[in-house]
């Protein structure tokens, strides 16, 4: 081995050059490295799309008698000025509500047609019973008493 300063040949073992003192460099032998594979690029694969399945529509189901108890309960509404009709018309349309309430719940859903019909129903048959009660009806039902003679 010859030193890097000099140009003195030095003995293998030797730390410092003889002829000028110049640090002896040690050739540890470089670690071996493995050659690095070439750069291969991989051919372009497009991800595939991930499909999910859109959520199923909801299907409404009609409470038979529902629609109808509504229509008779707002006819009860619309003729209040004639409470035996609108009583008639009311006691109809409650009891068609909460058979629908009731067909409703059996089939685990819920007909709000059925309740407004009911809340409308019980609304008007309470404002008849008071109109009855009260004498909104002017004596209509009442006897026509003259002075000897009672008419029906």
């Amino acid at each position: 081995m010859y030193c890097r300063f000099c140009g003195a040949q030095i003995r293998a073992n030797a730390a410092f050059c003889a002829q000028c003192g110049a640090p002896a460099q040690q050739t540890n032998p470089a670690p071996t490295q493995q050659p690095a594979a070439p750069y291969q690029p991989q051919p372009y694969t497009q991800p595939q799309p991930v499909y999910t399945q859109p959520p199923a529509p909801v299907q409404r189901t009609k409470v038979k008698g529902a629609t109808a108890s509504l229509i008779l309960s707002i006819a009860s509404l619309v003729t209040c000025v004639i409470p035996i009709i609108s009583l008639v018309l009311s006691n109809v349309g409650l009891v068609l509500g909460i058979i629908s309430c009731v067909k409703a719940k059996r089939m685990k859903v819920k007909s709000v047609k059925a309740i407004i019909a009911i809340i409308i129903a019980s609304i008007i048959i309470v404002l008849s019973a008071v109109a009855f009660l009260s004498g909104f009806t002017d004596g209509a039902f009442e006897p026509y008493i003259s002075d000897d003679i009672m008419y029906l």
